[in-house]
């Protein structure tokens, strides 16, 4: 579909968002400074230390602001906490 693999990784994040009924107001100059300012172009992934593009408010869409690169594992703890009500610290993760 696209011959820019950034592209590719943007729209595949669109679907997903997509899919799963969130907003997705991310433009894709925004999208690709992240990405390439974190690495998260070259490490993402599932492994527990990939990256992944997290919403910091799980309340609030995929928004400029409301975005950032953690590692996957980082992403599983923090959507637990979430669900049961922990409370997770991202500043006292060794991920």
């Amino acid at each position: 579909m696209y011959d820019d693999p950034l592209k590719v990784l943007f729209w595949n994040l669109k679907k997903s968002a997509k899919r799963r009924g969130k907003e997705f107001r991310l433009k894709f100059e925004y999208f690709a400074e992240l990405a390439l300012r974190t690495g998260y172009h070259i490490y993402h992934g599932h492994a527990a230390h990939e990256l992944h593009i997290d919403r910091k408010d799980h309340r609030f869409g995929y928004v400029p602001g409301n975005v950032h690169v953690i590692t996957a594992s980082a992403n599983s703890k923090k959507s637990w906490a979430e669900r049961t009500g922990w409370t997770y610290d991202k500043n006292k993760d060794p991920f």
